[in-house]
């Protein structure tokens, strides 16, 4: 197979991805989450001080990447698909617009200071894609802030991922995510009529009184 044979023989590849705001109730050292009713809601009050209230919320659904033979064709090389969540496009060009809030802070009165907090984000890959993905083909991003953000390769980055950043009176920042697709300058033609569903809960979101020392 010449170079140029080994693109058009993808004939079609979908991504359907479900991502899903979950929340748990447990006890902390200085926050008790617990859940409200039905909804996926967690009230963190804090237990040290004065008691303040950070409510973590969100999910996003129909976000997707939809990719066919004309996007995998030899000339696409290297090229970066994304998702998106509009039912008229197959994908975003720019990670920018494929940047989704999965899950967004909200307080109650003031906090009296910096901590440093926690999400377990479990990834679950399912479809006859699953366990055909090579390295640097499938991304997964996620941020809680510009620069603190962690990037996993989706060939072997599945399972419970713990997250870590911070959060106080001038960061309450949501945590965003989004899914990027490489058409790869390799044979990617064991992917030709597959699909794959990627789905993300966020659990276990836990704090402590001392703020994380991210590099600069």
């Amino acid at each position: 197979m010449n170079g140029e044979e080994r693109k058009i023989l993808i004939s079609s590849i979908v991504l359907v991805v479900t991502l899903i705001l979950v929340v748990v109730g447990t006890t902390y050292a200085f926050f008790s989450l617990q859940i409200e009713g039905e909804e996926t809601t967690t009230n963190v009050e804090l237990t040290a001080g004065e008691q303040n209230e950070i409510t973590l919320s969100g999910g996003i659904t129909n976000y997707h990447i939809n990719l066919d033979v004309s996007d995998m064709t030899e000339d696409k090389k290297g090229t970066s698909y994304y998702g998106t969540t509009d039912s008229n496009k197959k994908y975003e060009k720019e990670w920018v617009s494929a940047l989704q809030d999965i899950g967004t802070f909200t307080k109650k009165g003031t906090l009296t200071e910096e901590y440093g907090c926690y999400v377990d984000i479990n990834i679950d890959l399912g479809g006859n894609m699953a366990g055909l993905l090579r390295d640097n083909e499938l991304f997964l991003y996620v941020q809680q802030r510009e620069g603190i953000g962690m990037n996993h390769d989706l060939s072997e980055d599945t399972g419970k991922q713990e997250f870590e950043f911070n959060l106080s009176n001038s960061n309450m920042e949501p945590i965003q995510a989004y899914l990027v697709f490489y058409n790869t300058y390799n044979d990617q033609s064991y992917l030709a009529g597959k699909e794959l569903t990627v789905s993300i809960k966020i659990d276990n979101f836990r704090c402590i009184n001392t703020p994380h020392v991210f590099p600069e």
